[in-house]
């Protein structure tokens, strides 16, 4: 290479460097916009109990101010935990999220109240060393100054992490109606004396319709196995008690994933039956509104008639899926959406017809040609079904109609179902 080729070369590299530089400089670019999140105020309550002062942060519903509306209360312990980061925040953040979701939310809109800490040592002392005073303090002194100050509703739920959650364990059988769920997350006990005490203390506990959700992380304790296997034998109608693994999750990093398992577990009548309930109750229409009835009345809300019947297409839809015809077909009777009806019966009876179930993909196209007799694609379908099933007449009359339907309305797939007819009659 000589010199005039080694400067053009370098030459050309940097005029392309510098056309780069000044490209990329002249990209527009802006801020992208800040969310914004209400945490609330942070609240002094002097307790005798503790023998301290307890700072307190308390977030209300938006538009709390505005309305009468009663709300639930979600009691988060160790607010400024000090190896989870930023706790309250991020718990606030998921609890706004989950309440915003959807169409409603996936649970409803609640005061949360969280109860800091001024130090390791005070958390670590008041849930190891005096957890009978810190139950106290919960139940005596703090609910009842939130009940007196905030309009709130007989559902109410505690969340404790950590030592404080072996804490919250031991806190239903003290005061068996304080709260409606109790979530500990990976609790830790500091001996098996702890442990048996709260056993024993189950035992003699009354039933009270409360759940406690544990969730443990990748250490897969065994102290809460132990103490749900003990009370389901010993007193099983006590308390319902959910145990859930998150193997993925280490001891600062599970809680998240526990509370909003949780909170999803206790508010799960809030939003509309779930396939669940779906598959362990026979939901007719009447079903369906006395579930939202009892669900406005314990949540203080009204259910629009837009909810109710996005509610009932859902539970058709699952019926119908899980082959329920004697519920989907009711259900469907009830949807005013025509063009919506046709499209999910017929992609259901395909999905039937795709896994080789064709009893099943004709009665669904069965009821769609009876439905809709002016349907090609139904017709098509029982074509298809009646073809597998071997009913070879039915089949002939089926794509002869299909196609005799599609050429009057100048259907979009009539050349498919010319084809299929093709098919089947040079196959015969």
């Amino acid at each position: 290479m000589n010199l005039q080729t080694t400067l053009l070369t370098t030459f050309f590299t940097i005029t392309v460097l510098c056309q780069l530089a000044l490209g990329n400089s002249a990209l527009a670019s802006e801020k992208i916009t800040q969310l914004t999140l209400d945490l609330g105020e942070k609240i002094t309550l002097p307790s005798k109990i503790m023998g301290n002062q307890r700072e307190l942060y308390v977030r209300l519903p938006p538009g709390y101010s505005e309305s009468k509306q009663h709300y639930s209360v979600i009691y988060l312990l160790d607010a400024n935990l000090y190896y989870v980061k930023d706790l309250y925040f991020h718990t606030v953040a998921l609890i706004d999220r989950m309440t915003k979701n959807g169409p409603i939310g996936d649970i409803p809109q609640s005061i949360i109240v969280a109860v800091a800490n001024k130090d390791f040592s005070e958390w670590h002392q008041e849930a190891t060393r005096k957890p009978e005073d810190l139950q106290r303090f919960l139940v005596e002194e703090l609910q009842p100054w939130v009940k007196n100050n905030y309009r709130i509703l007989d559902n109410q739920v505690l969340i404790g992490q950590s030592y404080a959650a072996s804490m919250v364990l031991g806190i239903l059988p003290r005061y068996p109606n304080s709260f409606d769920m109790v979530i500990a997350v990976d609790p830790i006990f500091t001996s098996q004396k702890s442990i048996d005490k709260v056993i024993s203390a189950y035992e003699k506990m009354p039933n009270t319709g409360a759940t406690i959700y544990a969730a443990q992380s990748e250490k897969e304790d065994t102290d809460v196995l132990l103490i749900k296997n003990a009370v389901e034998k010993s007193n099983p109608q006590a308390v319902n008690i959910i145990r859930q693994a998150f193997l993925q999750e280490n001891h600062s990093s599970v809680i998240y994933p526990a509370i909003n398992n949780g909170l999803r577990h206790h508010f799960a009548d809030y939003k509309r039956p779930s396939h669940t309930l779906l598959a362990k109750q026979d939901f007719k229409y009447p079903d369906i509104v006395d579930f939202f009835a009892k669900r406005d009345k314990k949540y203080q809300l009204t259910t629009t008639d837009k909810y109710l019947k996005s509610t009932v297409g859902h539970a058709a839809y699952y019926y119908l899926s899980n082959k329920r015809f004697d519920l989907a077909w009711p259900l469907y009777e009830l949807n005013e959406k025509e063009n919506y009806v046709k499209y999910i019966i017929d992609r259901i009876a395909q999905r039937f017809f795709n896994q080789n179930d064709f009893q099943d993909a004709l009665t669904a196209w069965k009821h769609l040609s009876q439905k809709f007799p002016q349907l090609p694609t139904a017709q098509h379908g029982l074509g298809k079904a009646y073809e597998q099933l071997k009913h070879k007449g039915q089949a002939l009359a089926s794509y002869k109609k299909a196609v005799e339907l599609a050429t009057g309305q100048k259907d979009e797939d009539l050349v498919e179902f010319e084809a299929s007819l093709k098919r089947f009659e040079g196959g015969e």
